[in-house]
Formats: structure tokens, sequence, C-alpha cells
């Protein structure tokens, strides 16, 4: 297994009026990243500088691996990119 550093920003989802935990879906969306820190993808992740950006440590195979991930949410709501 590989370690990769993944940078999100916020996409055009995203309302800028809102705090983190009161976007649609919140919840929704951290039992998603829960199930990947518990299936050992995610190591490490968060909000980093401003909140305007992430920052997530994962292990994987490759770069495709991580990739598919971060494909799959982004087609899921729009929040991130």
């Amino acid at each position: 297994m590989n370690n990769f550093a993944l940078t999100l920003t916020r996409g055009s989802g995203w309302d800028e009026s809102l705090s983190i935990r009161e976007q649609v879906d919140w919840t929704e969306h951290a039992a998603f990243m829960d199930g990947l820190v518990a299936d050992g993808l995610i190591l490490l992740g968060g909000p980093v500088g401003d909140g305007r950006r992430s920052l997530h440590v994962v292990e994987a195979d490759d770069e495709w691996s991580t990739g598919r991930m971060w494909t799959i949410r982004r087609k899921q709501d729009g929040r991130c990119k």
C-alpha cells in the first residue's frame, strides 16, 4: 500500500452562507467519510487554513484508487472538486 495526500476545494454545491456542519446532507457526508476511515482508506483528514480546502491522507494501492473515491463523492453532491 502507498500513502497519498489529496487536497480538495469547495465546489459549486457549497452554500457559502452556511457553516460546514450546516451544509445540506452533512450527516450523510460525515457517515460516508467515517466509512472511508473505517475501511482504512483515509488515515487523516479535515479542513486546512481558512477551511476553504481540505487535506486527506489516504492509503491505497495506486493513484487511480484514490481518485475513484473522490469521483464518487463529487457525483453525489457537487460540494467538492
